[in-house]
């Protein structure tokens, strides 16, 4: 008797797991349909992502103040069109300023590279800008006065004594392997050596 009762019981596990299966697997079945996406709304989204890309652009060209090389036909002083579009940019973005547009240099010979920056300065002229509040002037890098070697150097120590890691055992009051770099090894390992 007991071998016929465990024989009925693992019948009757199996059918309640077998039914539990198939009730989950059909239970699980939804009949509920996603909303569609409102007519417009995914158009109105690229829209609105192209309008924060054209402004981050916008503001990229404003805060820079350059006409590259890539911005006339090679070997001329003839924009391109992305250049029209630049220059056109930083006319929009110079009203009512002072302040200086570079014009980069790139690889042309000298006459070119003049005619260039004259023809940037006529634009200037001829939508009515005082060249004594905006100086369009030659450059061979992006604007802004930058900081020296020997102040990047400073900065870049000051950086590696906040953020290098304590020694094992390390003290309260600073790290004692401040401005230490790693150091490479005959063995091509590399191991930070503490001062």
């Amino acid at each position: 008797m007991n071998k016929s009762f465990t024989a009925n019981h693992v019948r009757v596990l199996a059918t309640t797991a077998a039914a539990a299966v198939l009730v989950a697997a059909l239970g699980c079945k939804s009949t509920t349909k996603p909303e569609p996406t409102p007519p417009g709304e995914m158009e109105n989204n690229q829209l609105m992502l192209r309008m924060m890309m054209a402004e981050n652009v916008y503001n990229g060209m404003a805060s820079e103040r350059a006409v590259y090389p890539k911005d006339f036909n090679p070997d001329t002083a003839t924009l391109t069109e992305l250049g029209k579009q630049r220059v056109a940019t930083l006319l929009e973005s110079c009203k009512g300023a002072k302040g200086r547009v570079s014009i980069i240099r790139g690889d042309e010979l000298e006459d070119v590279y003049t005619a260039r920056v004259a023809a940037v300065r006529q634009r200037f002229v001829d939508a009515g800008y005082a060249l004594q509040n905006v100086t369009v002037a030659k450059a061979d890098h992006v604007g802004g006065g930058g900081i020296s070697s020997e102040q990047a150097i400073l900065i870049f120590e000051r950086m590696l004594t906040d953020y290098a890691p304590t020694p094992v055992g390390g003290t309260t009051g600073g790290a004692s392997n401040a401005g230490a770099m790693p150091q490479s090894t005959s063995s091509g390992s590399t191991s930070t050596t503490y001062k």
